[in-house]
């Protein structure tokens, strides 16, 4: 018999194909009694190979292979508890000897063991022997073979105070891995030091040089193990293997490769050793010494004081007080509801958590660093409010507690925070400081090799062609922004058949590609967890570290099962625009307006700054600009979609604004229509039981938040809360068993509570079940909204310093940073356009209607270039400016384009031509001696088109400034918030981006500005559009709801002319003496003198052009000729009331 020492899994990060799942299969399959693993210096994935081992009645072997000093490398591997504790020491302590290439020093182990000579054995773990894990008869005679075998720990005599020492651990060494042919002696004289008998020579293969392995064997008579490598699991998985080692090392696949790096059956195995039997058999002894498991802990926290649930309940008691709680009419209901809350929480040992999460922020609170009002189930908690940890008023929302604690729960409450960006590594060294540097660390992730990637990867060591590879990867489609799965792309693809048909090589791509997609290629650190240890983390789990930040070697997945409890600390952008408004309004109204007694909650700051958390939950201007669809800039409330349903919902309360944030999803969103319908009286609201009219009258009929599941549950059926959220999880989980039993349990009670019939009953049952699969916690929606409302809330009541805000911290973000800039002038507020002597680096209010742009929103600007600037301005003119700033080309171009110059030089044409002039470079000639006078000037468009070039937006005017859309019977679609059927609209087309549909298709998504904003719409792929990039465009569009589909597209100029008639309106004697002053030029008709307009009859001899109508309010309309449509036509009649027919 054998057991498998030598796997390396995925975890060897692109070292191994290895899935764990594949290899439990292939173990089982095989009649093997366990494995053990040995990843490259990590324990990634302990804790996955001993669950999925356990799981499966396997013997897991807990090891890594492990570096050292000299470059070498041994396997060690925990017998017990306390080996793994100190194989984790040595992992963590190796990142300290080199961060990017860690490895142990053998004085590593030394100085480990004297550490252990005075401190007490831990208890040994119970063993788990092979013959618990209930293995069946056929492996008897290995079990028997276990105990009857020499032991492998000999009772050496040592001299040595260390020979005293167990670390716990059992290790191997390979000679050819661990040392020089010459250096056998004293590798072996430092393993039997080290590991006190506890580990055997290690054997690779029959081709390992025999006379290193007995010599170093009989040098302290250590047994000798078989330990074959194993990379790959099946033989013909050698190739994937190859390719994944080319993409690590970044060569080329050749042909001609080998290696045996699969697992091998035992009986392939017994016939390579059939003359040497000991070392098989000894990996069943290796086996047995290796008794340890890693089990699920149950999570431990720091304690965070002596006695923590007094603590808590203090804590709430003064929360509630100071909030002026106790001071409300309906206070007791406050005062059950607390003491309810903490009872469950006391009794369910989270104190602690509670006291830890609300002691971080509210230190970030004090400290300046802005925190978000809640997040998910949490919000639902009247202790978490009172201690500080939310902002939101559960009782005043109707959230529940229950769904976020019960007895029924079996995992960690857990509360997400939400933090300014900017501010978030603060709180973290707060944690780090408080709790001690060796109890804190972050959490690792994995990226793996996805569907585009390991093409791109595969396809560059088979050396095919990058355009090849690149159309093959836009090919795959996403779903909600994932890409789908190679196996899926290949699914009825009869395009890509054909190609691999034909083309050897793109079959030999995704062959290979298929095989490694999902393996692990790289390890890096979580975006918001952190764990926090109630002992330093190294004697709980491996860690590793990354620029001296300790990172676990657990995933996320894995932490809460290592006795970790994992706090979420998420980066939210949205406070720091809120934030940074708040700054604004106070650097704006210190010592010019009395704010009250308000005051910020955002840290030590001003008392002239607005308490976010004070304002009024119902402000008309809000909802009124909410209701108008008015939302650039507003949390979640962006979209085109979002603003269809604020502007037919019209929302009239802050809890309109919950329920849309919760319905605005796929399921709930096919009952907004309803909705909105209830809500305006549009239709008669019926409930199926009168008893749901409670709890569905706020919701004007609709199901849209899971706790209504819970109080039906509760209400018609007479479940607790507890056995409510069970429900309702079961629900969320669609396991068919589970579901039937509670369907029919459901049933039962509210037949009997409300005496109604089972069909009813049913009707209910499946109404809450189609619901619950995509049903929104209120206690989510409700912060999410709140943070909403006050984006919004200070959009309407603080505009200018909200806007400013918003594009400083969106100065990077072109895209963006245009629709902010479109949204502020429409508003009626002005930006300045750059100025080298006037503008500072940011985006900065100058008066009440005006906002000087921020030089680092310009291109090719950087932030040193921005000091230099400041530093040095007011400049009197160019050559002063070149004389005492030091600035590069691009850098003096883009400040060009933007026209930062235009008070020292309007022309800029001038300065762009001749400012990099060697001359001037030189400096033997002043800059406008080398600059002619006559340059011609940048036309206005031209101007117009630089300052989108390096600014993405048109800051003086948009290129279509002079179009009155009114004049052809149409809006800019960027002002159209509502939904329309079909769409006319005039722009320019900035951007055309090609993508590929699910069913690959080519199409084309257009980026179109208008002087009111830019828009999107799809098309589909066409010669004809792409000509039409950075042309004015004429599109007929139809709306789709989520996106506008283009039906026709041409150049504006083609449409102008298909002008048949333009209709001048005529209100009075005077409009008819201007129209006759403006067009009598462009009157053409050979009957007709230019001079006089007099002879209308001789017009309509000879017509040609497009018909000249005067519309009179109170007389017929008159014809009074035509005219060619022309730049000229159009400046003359720009100031006319008029309108084109086509």
């Amino acid at each position: 018999m054998y057991i498998p020492l030598g796997i390396k899994t995925s975890y060897s990060l692109l070292d191994s194909t290895v899935r764990i799942n594949k290899l439990v299969e292939f173990l089982t399959k095989n009649n093997f009694l366990g494995a053990g693993f040995i990843d490259n210096h990590n324990l990634f994935g302990a804790m996955e190979f001993n669950e999925k081992f356990i799981n499966s009645s396997l013997k897991p072997i807990t090891g890594c292979e492990v570096k050292l000093e000299n470059e070498k490398s041994i396997m060690i591997y925990c017998k017990n508890s306390e080996g793994y504790k100190n194989l984790c020491f040595l992992l963590s302590k190796s990142y300290e000897n080199d961060l990017k290439n860690p490895f142990i020093y053998w004085s590593d182990l030394e100085n480990l063991m004297k550490s252990k000579l005075e401190i007490v054995k831990s208890k040994p773990e119970k063993e788990l022997s092979l013959e618990k894990l209930n293995l069946d008869d056929k492996h008897s005679k290995a079990n028997n073979s276990i105990h009857c075998e020499v032991d492998l720990e000999r009772n050496i005599e040592r001299n040595s105070e260390l020979g005293k020492v167990d670390l716990g651990l059992m290790a191997i060494a390979v000679p050819s891995e661990i040392c020089e042919v010459n250096d056998i002696e004293s590798c072996a004289l430092k393993m039997e030091k080290y590991f006190n008998g506890s580990w055997c020579v290690g054997i690779r293969d029959r081709q390992e040089n025999e006379f290193l392995v007995c010599k170093m064997s009989d040098l302290h008579k250590t047994p000798v193990v078989a330990i074959p490598k194993v990379n790959y699991i099946k033989k013909d998985d050698d190739e994937a293997y190859e390719a994944l080692k080319c993409i690590k090392n970044g060569t080329y696949l050749e042909s001609g490769f080998f290696n045996d790096f699969y697992l091998q059956t035992q009986e392939e195995l017994e016939e390579i050793f059939h003359d040497w039997k000991e070392p098989l058999e000894n990996t069943l002894l290796f086996a047995k010494k290796c008794s340890f498991i890693l089990e699920k802990k149950k999570p431990e926290l720091p304690k965070y004081t002596d006695n923590e649930n007094e603590c808590l309940r203090e804590q709430a008691i003064e929360g509630i007080e100071k909030k002026g709680i106790t001071k409300l009419e309906n206070s007791q209901e406050y005062v059950d509801r607390l003491n309810f809350e903490l009872g469950v929480i006391i009794k369910m040992n989270f104190s602690g958590y509670f006291l830890i999460v609300a002691d971080f922020i509210n230190w970030a609170k004090k400290n300046g660093v802005s925190v978000g009002p809640g997040r998910g189930s949490g919000a639902g908690s009247l202790v978490a409010y009172a201690i500080g940890i939310t902002d939101v008023d559960p009782l005043q929302f109707g959230l529940v507690f229950e769904r976020f604690l019960n007895p029924g729960r079996v995992s960690m409450p857990d509360f997400d925070v939400d933090f300014c960006p900017k501010g978030r590594a603060k709180v973290i060294n707060y944690i780090v400081n408080k709790y001690g540097k060796d109890h804190v660390a972050h959490i690792v992730t994995f990226g793996s090799l996805q569907s585009k990637g390991v093409l791109r990867d595969v396809g560059r060591i088979l050396q095919i062609p990058y355009p090849v590879i690149d159309r093959l990867c836009k090919a795959i489609p996403s779903i909600q922004g994932f890409n789908v799965t190679l196996e899926k792309f290949m699914e009825n693809n009869a395009d890509l058949e054909k190609q691999m048909k034909s083309n050897p090589n793109i079959k030999k791509l995704f062959d290979l590609s298929l095989r490694l997609e999902g393996l692990f290629r790289h390890a890096s650190i979580h975006a918001a967890g952190i764990v926090i240890g109630s002992k330093p983390l190294h004697e709980m789990l491996p860690l590793l570290f990354d620029e001296h930040t300790a990172v676990t070697q657990f995933s996320l997945n894995y932490i809460e099962t290592a006795g970790l409890v994992k706090f979420d600390l998420l980066g939210l952008t949205t406070l720091t625009i809120i934030s940074k408004t708040l700054d604004v309004i106070s650097d704006r109204r210190s010592g010019e307006c009395d704010l009250g007694d308000v005051h910020s909650s955002v840290g030590s700051v001003s008392e002239n700054m607005l308490d976010i958390s004070k304002i009024p939950l119902e402000d008309d201007k809000t909802l009124d600009m909410l209701s108008k669809g008015h939302t650039v800039g507003i949390f979640q409330f962006e979209s085109k979609g979002m603003k269809e349903v604020l502007v037919g919902l019209k929302p009239e309360s802050f809890k309109d604004l919950i329920a849309v944030i919760s319905l605005y999803r796929p399921g709930p969103m096919e009952n907004i229509p309803k909705f909105i319908k209830g809500k305006h009286k549009e239709i008669k609201i019926e409930y199926l039981y009168s008893e749901m009219e409670k709890i569905l009258e706020s919701t004007y009929g609709v199901f849209v938040y899971q706790e209504q599941v819970l109080q039906v549950a509760r209400d018609l059926a007479g479940y607790s809360m507890q056995e409510a959220d069970l429900l309702r999880r079961a629900m969320g989980k669609k396991k068919p068993e589970e579901m039937a039993r509670h369907q029919k349990e459901f049933i039962k009670r509210v037949c009997e509570n409300t005496k109604s019939t089972k069909q009813k009953a049913e009707d209910l049952f499946n109404q809450i079940v189609n619901f619950a699969k995509y049903a929104f916690p209120k206690a989510h929606a409700t912060p999410y909204a709140l943070i909403s409302y006050q984006t919004a809330y200070l959009k309407a009541n603080y505009t200018i310093e909200f806007m400013t805000a918003s594009m400083i911290l969106e100065q990077q973000n072109t895209e963006k940073l245009a629709e902010l800039i479109y949204e502020t002038k429409r508003m009626g507020i002005k930006i300045l356009k750059p100025n080298i002597n006037k503008s500072e680096r940011d985006f900065k209010v100058e008066n009440d209607t005006t906002i000087s742009f921020g030089l680092s929103a310009i291109k090719n600007v950087s932030g040193s270039c921005i000091e230099e600037v400041i530093s040095k301005k007011p400049f009197v003119n160019m050559q002063d400016f070149y004389d005492r700033a030091s600035i590069n080309k691009k850098t003096m171009e883009s400040f060009i384009k933007a026209g930062a110059f235009d008070d020292l030089e309007r022309n800029r044409a001038k300065i762009f031509n001749e400012f990099n002039s060697e001359k001037v470079k030189k400096r033997k000639i002043s800059l406008f001696e080398v600059i002619e006078d006559d340059i011609q000037k940048w036309t206005e468009e031209e101007e117009a088109n630089y300052e989108f070039e390096v600014i993405g937006s048109y800051i003086d005017h948009h290129p279509l400034h002079k179009i009155n859309p009114n004049n052809f019977g149409i809006k800019w679609i960027s002002t159209r918030p509502t939904k329309e059927e079909d769409v006319e609209a005039v722009g320019l087309l900035e951007n055309l981006i090609t993508k590929k549909s699910q069913r690959n298709k080519i199409y084309k998504i257009g980026i179109v500005s208008d002087p009111c904003g830019m828009w999107r719409f799809i098309a589909n792929d066409s010669a004809e559009l792409a000509a039409l990039h950075k042309k004015m465009v004429w599109i007929s569009m139809q709306d789709k709801g989520k996106f506008l589909s283009v039906k026709n597209i041409y150049p504006l100029s083609e449409k102008l002319k298909r002008i048949s008639r333009i209709n001048v309106k005529i209100k009075s004697e005077q409009d008819l003496l201007n129209v006759s002053k403006k067009l009598k030029e462009h009157i053409i008709s050979p009957s007709v003198s230019k001079d006089t307009v007099d002879s209308y009859d001789e017009i309509y001899k000879k017509p040609s052009g497009i018909e000249l109508m005067l519309r009179f309010e109170q007389q017929p309309p008159l014809k009074i000729g035509y005219v060619n449509w022309s730049d000229s036509l159009m400046n003359s009649i720009k100031d006319i009331d008029w309108e084109a027919e086509f």
